[in-house]
């Protein structure tokens, strides 16, 4: 699963509890989430609960190598 750089609010937090069953979870943080949350701390906090176990990247290049390395069985974040 890919968890874009979006604002959260209280219609799409849903998005972050469901990030959380991934099995393999790609965050692309360009901006932090502090400044996209719109759920007075409830999304800050899942997030950086799914940022624990999850690939981090900044740009959809990053998407891709991670993509990659994750077929070929090698995980690199």
């Amino acid at each position: 699963m890919i968890l874009t750089n979006i604002p959260i609010g209280f219609a799409n937090i849903k998005n972050l509890k469901a990030a959380g069953e991934a099995q393999n979870l790609i965050i692309v943080e360009k901006e932090p989430i502090e400044k996209r949350d719109y759920t007075k701390g409830e999304a800050t906090k899942l997030y950086h609960e799914l940022k624990a176990n999850a690939a981090l990247v900044k740009n959809s290049h990053g998407v891709l190598d991670t993509l990659k390395s994750m077929e070929s069985g090698v995980h690199h974040e």
